[in-house]
């Protein structure tokens, strides 16, 4: 609800209706609206109860003092039920509308009475707030069944019984009637203005949000522009290119790079979440990564994709967040200078590393790797090394591009026909122009993702 603008009402009310400030605007409009047609309906039954002990109708006025009793009762009793307010409205209303007529029929009809029937249009006012049309046609034909009934009744009464109508009783009713409905109309339009004004207030609450959004939106691309512009892998001496097609939005796929003492180190992320939530979640591995290198100084891939793990998975609760997380592939790249050799881990991806005369398949398919390790929280995670040769290349992708590319084994994927291995075994850029001919004909495919580096 909007802060400047509320439902006004009195104390009492909010007391009596279980949790009344936490409701909706519309929802307190419908108990104030429902409160009010119950005391003037009380208003009523009180004066004709004691104009009945007055003229010494002392049976007829157990229907008025009732009514009353019952209506207190039914706000204790149902009013403190949150579940159970709209059988508390119906009740009301049930008892608004018929009593009436019993009483109008104690009295002796629609003349003796001065038509107390009248009161009844009071409970049809108050059934407005049964949120359902069929309910509330009930009742209407209610009502429109026991005028006609009344009527009929009426007609059969004697004439002089008929026409003997005191003024007064007449004359009460009429102005008691008017009076309460045109005070019950005056709230429902004063509480219309103010939903209206509500209305406007959230309205311009939700542009104000939006606007925020966009500009989040956009930091959020920049910010993932600036992830997959691998200019420093380019400084690192790497040659690489990247075929990616997300679904859904931005991408938030990325490749960190970076240096520190005689290790060069890249990770590269293979996240299927787009958007909002995928970009805060590479950016929260982002600054994981920037952490575990260069301030933790994790010394092997495996103790950094340990380190990542441990931070998403041990000190977050959320589900949803584990959830979300859960598959992002993650590939990380060691390449000492001095020994000439590159450290690798795997978890969530497929990995492909060699060079023309040597060629492994490091995480694949096949689930019995002598080099494999079961991580803590039961995801598969491939460490090892190898000599790094000029030329070597690493190749990272995802399920969704092998399943495409109806590659279903190890054997098949390192193929260098109709599998990746030719990435590994012919010239860069002829490789790198065969893969985008592959994936121009899968027009219809989404959230494909592979990383091809050369060292």
């Amino acid at each position: 609800m909007h802060t400047d603008i509320e439902i006004r009402a009195p104390h009492f009310v909010r007391l009596l209706f279980k949790e009344f400030d936490d409701s909706s605007a519309s929802v307190q409009a419908e108990k104030l609206l429902f409160f009010f047609f119950s005391v003037f309906m009380m208003c009523g039954a009180l004066v004709w109860g004691v104009l009945c002990l007055i003229y010494g109708y002392r049976m007829p006025s157990l229907i008025p003092f009732g009514y009353i009793i019952l209506t207190l009762f039914n706000f204790l009793f149902f009013g403190s039920l949150k579940d159970l307010t709209r059988i508390g409205y119906n009740i009301q209303i049930a008892m608004s509308l018929i009593l009436p007529f019993v009483f109008q029929y104690l009295l002796g009809g629609v003349a003796s009475s001065g038509v107390v029937m009248l009161w009844s249009l009071l409970a049809l006012l108050g059934s407005l707030v049964v949120e359902r049309l069929s309910t509330r046609m009930l009742w209407l034909g209610l009502f429109i069944g026991l005028s006609l009934g009344t009527f009929y009744l009426e007609s059969l009464r004697p004439e002089e019984v008929m026409y003997s109508v005191p003024v007064l009783l007449n004359g009460i009713n009429i102005m008691l009637v008017s009076l309460m409905i045109y005070a019950l109309g005056n709230y429902f339009a004063t509480t219309q203005n103010t939903l209206r004004k509500i209305l406007k207030g959230q309205k311009k609450e939700m542009s104000l949000a939006k606007e925020e959004y966009d500009v989040q939106l956009g930091r959020a691309s920049n910010f993932l522009s600036a992830l997959l512009n691998n200019k420093t892998l380019e400084s690192n001496g790497y040659r690489q290119f990247q075929v990616q097609r997300q679904k859904g939005g931005i991408s938030s796929n990325f490749t960190w790079s970076g240096e520190y003492g005689n290790k060069k180190v890249t990770v590269i992320i293979d996240n299927p979440s787009t958007g909002i939530r995928g970009t805060l979640e590479s950016m929260f591995l982002w600054n994981l990564i920037d952490t575990g290198v260069y301030q933790l100084r994790k010394k092997t891939p495996k103790e950094l994709i340990e380190y990542l793990q441990e931070e998403v998975y041990g000190r977050y609760d959320s589900d949803e967040f584990e959830s979300g997380m859960k598959n992002i592939g993650v590939v990380v790249l060691y390449n000492d200078i001095l020994t000439n050799q590159l450290f690798y881990a795997a978890v969530h991806t497929h990995l492909l590393v060699g060079t023309r005369s040597e060629r492994r398949v490091i995480c694949g398919f096949k689930s019995d790797y002598s080099d494999t390790v079961l991580a803590d929280n039961g995801t598969k995670m491939v460490k090892g090394h190898m000599l790094l040769e000029p030329g070597t290349r690493t190749v990272v992708v995802n399920d969704s591009l092998l399943r495409a590319l109806d590659i279903h084994s190890d054997e098949h994927l390192m193929d260098s026909e109709g599998g990746l291995g030719y990435l590994l075994e012919h010239d860069f850029s002829i490789a790198k122009k065969k893969l985008r001919i592959q994936c121009d004909k899968l027009q219809a495919l989404n959230d494909i993702f592979l990383q091809c580096i050369e060292f």
